[in-house]
């Protein structure tokens, strides 16, 4: 599914940047990233109201949640870039997937479209639940 993410973001990037094949794959992978934040955030926020988790990550090593929110995001984006971008491995990606049959790509184009609404919806549902 995650070949499928990037093929799919992508081919929307490059629709709205241009031919730039290699600035529309990074935006591809950084979004990525972001989608995998946001479930994690999604996830953390669950478990924080009952078990009051921003508390313990600010009393570990005394750092600010902003500190710790920006390494994570090197941290997935780093995973993600060694994925997805290194040594062209996105040109790889696509490729496979353009010459794939019409019914796979349209399995794997539904399993990604329902990973990006799914992924929205349960980061709002964690927000209402954590805040309310």
């Amino acid at each position: 599914m995650l070949k499928y993410l990037l093929c799919r973001i992508f081919r929307f990037q490059k629709n709205i940047i241009g031919n730039d094949v290699f600035e529309s794959a990074f935006v591809s992978v950084i979004l990525i990233s972001w989608y995998a934040a946001m479930n994690i955030l999604s996830v953390f926020l669950f478990f924080n109201k009952h078990y009051k988790m921003f508390k313990m990550l600010k009393s570990f090593g005394r750092m600010k949640e902003n500190i710790i929110y920006g390494v994570f995001a090197l941290i997935l984006m780093t995973i993600f870039y060694f994925i997805l971008f290194h040594k062209k491995k996105y040109l790889k990606i696509i490729n496979e997937i353009e010459n794939k049959t019409k019914k796979e790509n349209k399995k794997g184009n539904i399993s990604a479209i329902s990973y990006q609404i799914l992924s929205f919806v349960l980061f709002i549902i964690a927000l209402i639940y954590n805040f309310s």
